[in-house]
């Protein structure tokens, strides 16, 4: 009987080495590190929500009393104000069977929370993808306590702009890949 591959588990302690590959420069950084930078930086943000078990009619404007019922109209509805602020959208408990894409140049720093049992679980395809050039000022993309059971693929731009921060945290990743940020 063969033995399974033990999952990597992110700890507090967890160094990662970052390669600067245009000042060949390179750093050390821990986990806890990275993820209090971009907690600091979120702490101030506009909040959406999205709710997809409410089945009442009523104008969706990502508030906490009118969510939003899909991830993805949050994500175009955000990308249309053109905000240079820290956003955060809170999902509610559900199953998202919903294929996100991120892809507007009106995207800058993006912030997923779950808010109970969260799963983007679309029927086929990617959970979520952030691979487009139209991202060239997506800064940072955090997403937290949620799984994705199909693949997620988030890529920076070749080009001059690039993510500067990325963030699972807490997240259950079972699909087979998960594209890597280049910064």
């Amino acid at each position: 009987m063969s033995q399974q591959p033990q999952p990597n588990i992110l700890t507090d302690n967890t160094i990662f080495e970052v390669n600067d590959n245009i000042n060949g420069r390179s750093d050390k950084i821990s986990y806890k590190n990275i993820r209090e930078k971009i907690e600091a930086k979120f702490a101030s943000f506009t909040t959406f929500y999205v709710d997809k078990s409410r089945t009442d009619v009523y104008t969706e404007d990502g508030s906490l009393s009118n969510p939003f019922k899909t991830i993805q109209a949050a994500i175009d509805y955000v990308a249309s104000l053109n905000l240079s602020t820290y956003v955060a959208v809170i999902i509610r408990d559900g199953i998202y069977a919903e294929n996100i894409v991120i892809s507007s140049e009106n995207l800058r720093y993006l912030c997923f929370f779950a808010e109970g049992y969260v799963s983007i679980d679309p029927a086929s395809g990617n959970a979520l993808t952030a691979d487009s050039d139209d991202n060239i000022n997506l800064k940072a993309l955090w997403c937290k306590d949620i799984v994705f059971p199909k693949p997620v693929v988030v890529k920076g731009r070749s080009g001059e702009n690039t993510l500067n921060d990325v963030l699972f945290g807490r997240d259950i990743v079972t699909g087979k890949q998960i594209g890597r940020a280049h910064v």
